[in-house]
């Protein structure tokens, strides 16, 4: 059930951090909301390896009715799988609000906005649009590649290979599953219920959620990644070789969208935060010198 998953997620927190306390010297370096950031993270990339690729089986493989878009024949799995999936998110909610890691309230409205759906569906009170709800889950496949990019900053990894491999990975699998992906299924929530005024009450508020995700997932792809991409691209290595005793200048990035740590108002209205977040990425300070990326690109996102 989903208690069970809920506390799994919470062992699985705990065992994070004193294993990484253990194994990970960078770790041991981290204040506690870092440290709390990344056993959330570790989290994430194991709810995100296990949902994603399942929902996209049960998507392929599943006959789905044309008219309510549930399963012709009638499986207990999609109820796991959401079970799964709503114990990871309530368990994350609580740590990212208790340790109030970076861009937590960014956090909060996300978690909260993917847990309703699915817990009206689990709950019985709307068995109508699973299938939706089936390939919303393979956005987290962007999840993977985000986390490793993060997990290689905050050990000063973000110069290597594999840290530009992670990033291009993040930046074509979110456009993908975050942005085309969301979007044809908003088409196909029209298409088969809106146009038609087949919407059941208990729908709309399913309907909303994805709505607020598929349009935060595109601005986030608007002007955070695509800016970082085009920066990446455009910037060419100093040959000048920097002397550690004499101070230079630091030069600032003009209308460069990259994430540091957002302050947020603590507003409970989505366009507030969302428009203090961009605020925030268009002010904070993005420094550049002789090295490329600049750390904390991930520091926002999940």
């Amino acid at each position: 059930g989903i208690n069970a998953e809920y506390m799994g997620f919470w062992v699985l927190f705990s065992l994070w951090w004193a294993l990484s306390s253990y194994l990970v010297k960078e770790f041991r370096n981290l204040d506690v909301y870092q440290k709390a950031d990344w056993c959330s993270r570790l989290n994430s990339t194991v709810h995100a390896t296990i949902a994603a690729p399942i929902a996209l089986v049960y998507t392929i493989l599943y006959e789905w009715n044309p008219i309510d878009l549930q399963p012709i024949y009638y499986t207990n799995e999609l109820i796991v799988l959401f079970s799964f999936s709503i114990g990871y998110f309530a368990a994350d909610l609580v740590a990212i609000v208790y340790w109030q890691v970076p861009s937590w309230s960014v956090f909060v409205i996300h978690h909260m906005v993917a847990l309703i759906p699915y817990i009206i569906y689990v709950r019985g009170e709307c068995c109508h649009g699973a299938k939706l709800l089936t390939l919303f889950l393979c956005v987290e496949f962007s999840t993977i590649p985000l986390n490793i990019q993060a997990f290689l900053e905050q050990t000063d990894r973000a110069t290597s290979l594999l840290h530009d491999i992670s990033f291009y990975c993040t930046y074509f699998t979110w456009l993908l599953v975050r942005v085309i992906l969301p979007i044809y299924i908003m088409v196909e929530s029209y298409a088969k219920f809106i146009i038609n005024e087949t919407v059941p009450h208990c729908m709309w508020a399913s309907i909303l959620c994805g709505h607020v995700i598929t349009v935060f997932c595109i601005l986030l792809f608007i002007i955070v990644w695509t800016p970082a991409l085009i920066n990446r691209w455009r910037y060419t290595p100093d040959p000048t070789p920097i002397d550690d005793n004499i101070e230079h200048p630091v030069h600032v990035a003009d209308n460069i969208p990259l994430i540091s740590k957002p302050n947020f108002d603590n507003s409970s209205l989505v366009l507030d935060v969302i428009r203090d977040w961009e605020n925030s990425l268009r002010n904070d300070t993005a420094i550049f010198s002789s090295t490329y990326p600049p750390l904390g690109l991930t520091s926002g996102l999940r």
